[in-house]
């Protein structure tokens, strides 16, 4: 009596080491693998957060970690299973749709496969956010960073940086969201 041949199942009667007819074994399937003597395919499943491509495969190494932005979340996997959901992100051998959640200052869409920084003049003030928001007027946003509006300038809706308040008018007040909101100097007094 002779081993089934590496890449195939042999499930019993067969009278070759490479059976095909799907009754004494077959070729070993997609998302498994079959080393030598290998009675059922299924004890060799690609694990959770592989997927496995090739049939006829002979070891775990023909098992690919999932790939970034798409889950593995069983095992046997032929191609990854799910998408990542928006407000969070996957990295290559995720299991999960929410494996890495999306911080503040970040925005992660469907399918993500790291956080993106916010752009200038825009915003995640929460964590799990899919797309950033128009920064709010009397603060700054820059870089994924929000901050307040300084004293003596404004910031209208939608700012990366601030506006000095024109001569003749001042704020000693932070957050000012627009140029009407800068008070004449006092009289007595110049600015």
């Amino acid at each position: 009596m002779k081993n089934c041949s590496q890449g195939y199942y042999c499930l019993g009667g067969s009278v070759v080491s490479t059976p095909t007819d799907g009754i004494t074994g077959n070729p070993c399937n997609k998302g498994f693998y079959c080393p030598e003597n290998t009675e059922i395919f299924s004890d060799n499943a690609c694990p959770i957060g592989t997927f496995g491509q090739s049939q006829q495969s002979i070891d775990i190494t023909a098992c690919t970690d999932c790939t970034a932005g798409q889950v593995c979340s069983s095992e046997g996997l032929e191609l990854p299973d799910d998408n990542c959901a928006p407000g969070y992100y996957c990295p290559t051998g995720s299991t999960n749709n929410t494996a890495m959640i999306c911080e503040a200052g970040n925005y992660c869409a469907a399918q993500s496969e790291d956080q993106q920084l916010c752009d200038s003049r825009t915003i995640t003030l929460i964590d799990q956010q899919s797309e950033c928001q128009i920064c709010p007027a009397g603060f700054i946003c820059e870089n994924g960073v929000i901050s307040d509006c300084p004293e003596g300038s404004y910031c209208p809706k939608g700012s990366d940086t601030n506006f000095l308040c024109p001569p003749g008018t001042f704020s000693n007040l932070k957050n000012l969201k627009n140029i009407n909101e800068c008070a004449l100097c006092t009289p007595g007094k110049y600015c």
